[in-house]
């Protein structure tokens, strides 16, 4: 899972990533995380499913938990900072909580908090997911960055309705299209049938996430896209990169190689069009 008028991130390379990322790589338009970011330390033992196995972990391994969480926290601060002010204005405060459940495959769900699974299910996934879990060869930085602007993405979608066209308009992928209001600093919808929604023609799904799992998520997978790669998205779905501008209002220079398969293998495996350009 590029900002106009606003300071471009500094392309840098991996080696200097972490050290890069720990100064900010949005000079003066950093939204400050701590006013637009909560967390929630309680960590919860999920048992959504009746037969559910999960407990909490034992004493030995809350060492890992706290580990796990700190690296966590880095990643979503990280990932805050990356988005413009006006994105803050819309959502708010974004909240985060941590659980644990070895039966769900699930890395994260959005919602008032967003919850991060510290321990899910990697080995059984769902059968429509053909490409690399997150978790499979343990979350890199990169990967909990992406995570962190997908849920994210969600919580700005739950304002709006990205699948509310009729059905006489089925053919086409579409979005609503918002602008900024900067009387009343809010994105509001612009009026009318053919103002309120962005027709993309025809363009595939980003991500095969997306293909697998519908519009809104294709919208959440493009948000995080735009802001990590915005050369490979403007390059491959250049319909779906405008629309995610006229939401941030700002572009981004891409500052996570994609060439790096070690770092970005899971991201990698789940790209409708590969890094070689072919499907």
């Amino acid at each position: 899972m590029k900002i106009i008028g606003l300071t471009a991130l500094i392309l840098l390379n991996v080696a200097s990533f972490a050290m890069a990322q720990g100064q900010g790589d949005v000079s003066g338009n950093s939204v400050g995380n701590g006013k637009y970011l909560s967390f929630n330390d309680r960590v919860g033992c999920d048992t959504r499913g009746r037969n559910s196995a999960t407990r909490c972990l034992p004493k030995k391994e809350l060492d890992w938990q706290k580990r796990e969480i700190a690296k966590w926290k880095s990643a979503i601060r990280k990932a805050v900072d990356m988005l413009p002010r006006e994105f803050f204005g819309k959502v708010g405060t974004v909240s985060w909580r941590f659980f644990i459940n070895r039966d769900d495959w699930t890395t994260a769900y959005a919602g008032f908090p967003i919850k991060i699974n510290l321990l899910s299910d990697y080995e059984n996934p769902p059968e429509w997911m053909t490409w690399e879990p997150l978790r499979k060869n343990g979350l890199s930085e990169v990967e909990r960055i992406f995570v962190a602007l997908h849920e994210m993405a969600h919580i700005y979608s739950f304002g709006y309705e990205l699948d509310a066209l009729d059905e006489k308009h089925a053919e086409y992928q579409t979005w609503a299209q918002w602008d900024w209001n900067k009387n009343t600093k809010q994105f509001i919808l612009s009026s009318g049938i053919k103002e309120n929604y962005v027709v993309v023609a025809k363009e595939s799904e980003v991500t095969l996430y997306g293909k697998a799992r519908g519009r809104v998520e294709d919208f959440a997978e493009t948000f995080a896209m735009y802001v990590m790669y915005p050369e490979y998205l403007k390059e491959n779905f250049p319909k779906h990169y405008e629309i995610i501008k006229g939401i941030l209002v700002v572009e981004y220079e891409s500052v996570f190689p994609m060439h790096n398969s070690l770092i970005l293998s899971s991201i990698k495996s789940r790209l409708i069009v590969g890094t070689d350009g072919k499907k």
